[in-house]
């Protein structure tokens, strides 16, 4: 039957410590991944209030996501900074508050650190679970 430490007994005591707190860091660790991956791991599309974004191009930044349903673009859907090369967010409505058939721009951040718009891309975003972008073009699955 083991014992519990003692405060005379230091090499002990470490062990413990030790122990108790790689158990809480694994702890720690395994519900940040959960967390960070859990939008991405649901599977659902634009008609349930969110899909995914993804940056597919080979070198450039993605600092705007715009839609427009015929009155204007929207203020920019990123809360990140920038979308670096492989990079994902989530986008997120309130579903039903949106038509299916969104038009779609992409602001990248130019060399001179500028935000140069792409050419708009019309979508049916309740079809979309992930959307791929790339420059000037998108798709989606």
């Amino acid at each position: 039957m083991s014992r519990a430490p003692s405060l005379d007994d230091d090499s002990s005591l470490f062990i413990y410590m030790v122990s108790f707190m790689t158990v809480l860091i694994r702890a720690l660790a395994l519900c940040a991944t959960f967390i960070a991956t859990s939008p991405t791991l649901a599977q659902g599309t634009g008609a349930k209030g969110y899909f995914n974004i993804y940056n597919v191009t080979v070198g450039h930044e993605i600092v705007g996501f715009y839609t427009n349903e015929g009155h204007g673009w929207t203020t920019n859907w990123l809360t990140a900074e920038t979308l670096t090369v492989g990079e994902g967010a989530v986008a997120q409505f309130q579903p039903g508050a949106v038509t299916c058939q969104q038009t779609f721009t992409v602001g990248w951040r130019s060399t001179a650190g500028r935000e140069i718009r792409g050419h708009p891309v019309a979508i049916n975003i309740c079809d979309a679970t992930n959307v791929y972008l790339g420059i000037d073009k998108l798709s989606f699955d």
